[in-house]
């Protein structure tokens, strides 16, 4: 009987750590939680303590907006038509804000703690384009080798990272 309940326990315990793998929880160094959800067209993505769906690296793209397809939105330009935008939109999402940005990095103690379940390729870049712009230039995060949400300036038309985020439902 004992062979029996050893092999029973055994199948219960596989079973287990199949369901914990569908359902992955990250707890940052900060002590918050993100759950990993498949989202349609998102793919894998992590749902923030706020509710917010943050999609992984997207590749190199330009934040060129074309004139007249920008807003002005809080005394902030708000990019409304570039290659950024568009794959986020493409995919069901917007090109993520600086407070959308400063939001998400409040959520982590350092970069290594950001990596863990946002990864970015070595060869990309470690800057990244939000929605907001200034003065004819767009406006940009950096997560490594610091996580600075406050972003600063860069020619529109220069490639950098893209990552999307799709708002609580």
């Amino acid at each position: 009987m004992k062979p029996f309940y050893f092999a029973f326990g055994f199948f219960v315990t596989i079973c287990m750590q199949a369901q914990a793998e569908d359902v992955a929880i990250y707890k940052t160094q900060k002590g918050q939680i993100f759950a990993k959800v498949l989202k349609d067209s998102f793919g894998v993505a992590w749902k923030s303590p706020d509710g917010s769906i943050w999609s992984q690296y997207q590749g190199f793209f330009a934040n060129r907006g074309e004139l007249g397809n920008e807003i002005i939105e809080s005394g902030d330009r708000v990019i409304l038509d570039s290659a950024a935008t568009q794959i986020c939109a493409r995919i069901g999402g917007g090109l993520p804000s600086l407070q959308q940005y400063k939001v998400l990095t409040d959520y982590f103690l350092d970069p290594t703690d950001f990596r863990a379940i946002f990864p970015v390729p070595t060869s990309a870049s470690n800057l990244f384009w939000t929605v907001n712009g200034q003065s004819g230039f767009a406006r940009f995060v950096k997560l490594s080798p610091i996580l600075d949400p406050y972003g600063d300036v860069m020619v529109m038309g220069r490639q950098l990272s893209v990552m999307c985020v799709r708002e609580s439902q």
